[in-house]
């Protein structure tokens, strides 16, 4: 028996690294609808739902680059600074007790209670 991250999507390199960059908001195309309703994009403004299958695909190109961090000696910074981005920046405005979304009280805590069960290794 699988998980559901067997089933993502086989990105290449390059189309992974791409799409980080849209759901990070660092791609040059701001209105590129991955960059609007992406990962970040729909943490803000904040639409009242969460788009788990932008997750779905942030964690397909974490699965695609996985083996350029490994055995070799050079890392793409830009690569880095997008993951440490969406990290970053969902955690502090969708999860934080004083991030945006809590702190007007927008993200319930049920919605992170659901979501939790669901990526009980991204939120914690």
């Amino acid at each position: 028996m699988g998980n559901a991250y067997d089933n993502l999507p086989t990105l290449d390199v390059d189309e992974a690294r791409e799409l980080l960059a849209k759901h990070s908001f660092t791609h040059d195309d701001l209105k590129d609808p991955r960059v609007e309703n992406g990962f970040l994009g729909s943490l803000r403004p904040y639409r009242g739902t969460l788009n788990h299958d932008a997750f779905h695909e942030v964690v397909a190109c974490l699965k695609a680059i996985a083996l350029t961090f490994s055995g070799d000696d050079h890392v793409d910074r830009k690569t880095v600074s997008n993951i440490w981005g969406i990290c970053h920046l969902a955690r502090d405005w969708g999860t934080h007790p004083d991030g945006m979304l809590r702190r007007r009280d927008i993200v319930k805590c049920c919605v992170l209670r659901i979501s939790r069960r669901r990526f009980p290794a991204v939120l914690r």
